[in-house]
């Protein structure tokens, strides 16, 4: 709570939902916890409170994937097994089941919100958070991830990627008629 009240910032999902129970973002995967929805919330938009003051909206209400109230305990059980749609791993072996067309298509909604994004377990053991901004300027000018003080900031985008490291070859200067001629090959002993 530090950064809230010292940094004057607002954790976005408790500011438009403060009555929502159980409305995690990861679970134990290993023992199937989210189809019991015991798990925590560890995902967070944390926001300037002037900033999320003008700009922020709350958008839909919480995802519910049934009838339940949306701040409800089982409205936050059936978002996150996407009403039924997802299904637990079994403990004895094989492993997640397959992930279903209309498992995937469910976290996309028809209209954008402040809230959580459910995705199916085989994505990750993590959900998405969201926030729904509004009326934001635009910057102009430099793109602010070209400017000095932000490439400061991201010392990991001066790294070499893998891929340098197989770019085309160096170009060789052309050889002149005086160069020695490249070794010859040894033979194989014993063919």
């Amino acid at each position: 709570h530090g950064v809230l009240s010292e940094d004057g910032m607002v954790d976005s999902f408790a500011e438009f939902h403060p009555s929502a129970q159980e409305r995690f973002t990861c679970w134990d995967q290993y023992r199937n916890r989210r189809h019991e929805n015991l798990g925590s919330r560890i995902d967070y938009v944390l926001v300037d409170r002037p900033f999320f003051q003008q700009h922020a909206h709350r958008g839909t209400d919480l995802d519910t994937r049934g009838s339940a109230p949306p701040d409800s305990a089982a409205a936050a059980l059936s978002a996150t097994t996407l009403g039924g749609l997802s299904q637990p791993s079994p403990f004895g072996g094989g492993g997640m089941p397959a992930l279903e067309e209309e498992e995937y298509f469910a976290q996309f909604r028809e209209a954008a919100s402040t809230g959580i994004i459910y995705t199916a377990p085989q994505l990750s053991d993590h959900v998405a958070t969201s926030l729904l901004l509004r009326g934001c300027p635009v910057p102009s000018g430099q793109p602010p991830a070209r400017d000095p003080t932000t490439q400061r900031c991201q010392p990991h985008r001066a790294a070499r990627r893998i891929t340098d490291f197989f770019g085309a070859a160096a170009k060789r200067p052309q050889s002149s008629s005086n160069d020695p001629a490249p070794p010859a090959k040894r033979t194989v002993l014993g063919a």
